[in-house]
């Protein structure tokens, strides 16, 4: 009886631990029915903004959020040191929300992704960005969803090449890129594209 009574003990604690860590656990907004998880990437806390670094897990479409919840504290997302991760080939989309404004050219350095949504509030995506993209890896192309206007990203990227060191270049194969202008997310995600 006394074992018993100890293993149920036990049992009880061990319950009482886990609730204990799934209430404090960070999570995405509506996680469950979006985005990807936010444990499954590196990132740290800046002030208000959760600074994702690096994609971790093992989906193939990765759904980011405007922001996420943590302890009850929403942040903001901040994807300017983002990289789905160098050698990572197993990640084939990514979904970027409306809401980010700043993306790093070196996002896509070294890996898989061959489709991608940039919401219309990115004021800034550095040309060099595609310069990642080569027909060898790709050779089914890469599709971009732009929610804007071609000529709004033409500009961007217009900018951007006037700003980028000239020693780098901002040279990229655009015949591997088929480009979705004015795309909405539905778009995104209905596979008519």
């Amino acid at each position: 009886m006394k074992k018993l009574l100890s293993v149920f003990i036990a049992l009880i604690m061990i319950l009482s631990l886990s609730s204990a860590f799934a209430a404090t656990k960070v999570s995405g907004k509506d996680v469950a029915k979006t985005g990807t998880a936010l444990d499954d990437f590196e990132f740290k806390i800046v002030g208000d903004t959760v600074q994702i670094e690096e994609y971790k897990g093992k989906e193939t479409s990765l759904f980011l959020e405007p922001s996420y919840v943590i302890d009850g504290k929403t942040y903001k997302t901040d994807l300017s040191r983002f990289m789905v991760g160098i050698g990572n080939m197993d990640v084939k989309e990514v979904f970027i929300p409306e809401g980010i404004e700043e993306i790093p050219a070196r996002i896509f350095n070294s890996c898989g992704v061959d489709k991608f949504y940039i919401p219309q509030s990115i004021k800034h995506f550095p040309a060099y960005a595609l310069s990642y993209f080569h027909k060898m890896f790709h050779p089914d192309g890469v599709k971009v969803f732009y929610a804007g206007t071609q000529a709004e990203f033409e500009a961007m990227l217009l900018e951007d090449s006037k700003a980028t060191n000239p020693y780098v270049g901002n040279g990229f194969e655009t015949e591997i890129f088929e480009f979705i202008f004015e795309a909405t997310p539905e778009d995104y995600t209905s596979g008519k594209f």
